[in-house]
């Protein structure tokens, strides 16, 4: 089942798709016949005619060197398998380099009040970003509290974990915030 999503998050009304590259010593192998499998595969599984947005996961900065992977995919997406592609990664430059080289507008990564804000929505400005790990680590949330409570400045009284969601939602360019519950904020 998928959710009504309104506005600018329509796209991601069907699942979006990330995928863990094969790491062989180091290195980012991905051939035309193990990449179109693993897609014809995610479309069984999801049951689906298209995969809305498709992520490589955790992509050496190389990447955008990689013609051949750029060209499959671009394959992918004239036969209608994929509507869009792009990375998921913490490196920005990485986000920034596919952006400008593969022409891709879309992207996931990290976003916190703990981490490159600025640098996100400078890498931002042509692509849509998919935010995620908006809560931060325990102990960032811990040291974030504390020094609240010991602040003379009042804090929100909202829970701590709606306004991490809001301030990574607040941050231009993005579209959307993931977040789980396996390690919910603390109120």
């Amino acid at each position: 089942p998928t959710v009504d999503l309104p506005g600018p998050l329509r796209a991601l009304n069907q699942p979006a798709k990330k995928l863990k590259q094969a790491r062989n010593g180091g290195s980012f192998e991905l051939d035309r016949t193990s990449l179109m499998r693993r897609i014809e595969r995610s479309l069984q599984r999801l049951r689906r005619e298209r995969i809305e947005i498709f992520l490589l996961h955790l992509p050496p900065a190389t990447i955008v060197d990689d013609e051949q992977l750029r060209d499959i995919l671009q394959e992918a997406q004239r036969e209608g398998k994929i509507a869009q592609f792009g990375v998921s990664t913490d490196e920005l430059p990485t986000i920034d380099a596919i952006g400008r080289t593969w022409g891709c507008t879309v992207a996931e990564t990290a976003l916190n009040r703990w981490n490159g804000v600025q640098g996100v929505a400078g890498v931002a400005r042509d692509m849509d970003i998919i935010a995620n790990h908006a809560m931060g680590s325990p102990a960032q949330r811990r040291e974030l509290l504390a020094r609240e409570s010991a602040s003379s400045t009042p804090h929100p009284a909202s829970p701590l974990g709606g306004r991490l969601l809001r301030h990574a939602a607040a941050v231009p360019g993005v579209k959307v915030v993931l977040a789980g519950t396996g390690d919910p904020a603390p109120p």
